[in-house]
């Protein structure tokens, strides 16, 4: 089965639809053009993309509400509402909604830790990481016991604040 987004005139996908597989052959293969005339002629709507369950082309599976970007030849998802974060981009390489700073490389930090028995090892601890949206950086408390960090992308380290 093929799936074909409906698309108004700015390009926002309005639907989705499925198409049997025989109404979009053209000499045996299957073609997009064939298709989309065939939407044309039995729903009578004149703007039509096909789009990919598994993402294997247009790097999104069109949903409505996301938009067709003819520039890109990609759908894009609405842009997620993530309450304070609006300072979301789109990547157009990945066809995903970022935050402006790329994550943090190092998610974890090494510790020494007294054992009962007195003995020491090094122990993994996860760096808790959030979003400052104020600063447009991410931070983190190592632990209680230490300063704050954040982010450098330029440099993939942490920084005490």
């Amino acid at each position: 089965m093929a799936h074909f987004a409906k698309l108004d005139e700015n390009n926002k996908v309005l639907e989705v639809v499925v198409v049997n597989n025989n109404d979009c052959l053209l000499n045996g293969v299957e073609d997009e053009a064939t298709g989309i005339s065939f939407l044309q002629k039995t729903l009578n709507w004149p703007n039509w993309k096909q789009t990919s369950y598994n993402r294997t082309f247009r790097k999104n599976f069109a949903g409505k509400g996301s938009t067709y970007d003819p520039v890109n030849d990609m759908f894009v998802p609405a842009k997620p509402d993530i309450g304070k974060y609006k300072e979301l981009t789109f990547n157009t390489t990945t066809g995903q909604w970022n935050l402006p700073s790329d994550y943090p490389t190092i998610t974890t930090f090494q510790r020494e830790a007294t054992n009962e028995d007195g003995t020491i090892e090094t122990i993994t601890i996860p760096y808790l990481i959030i979003w400052d949206q104020e600063n447009n950086r991410y931070i983190s408390n190592k632990s209680f016991s230490t300063n704050p960090v954040y982010w450098n992308p330029n440099t993939n380290s942490w920084v005490e604040i």
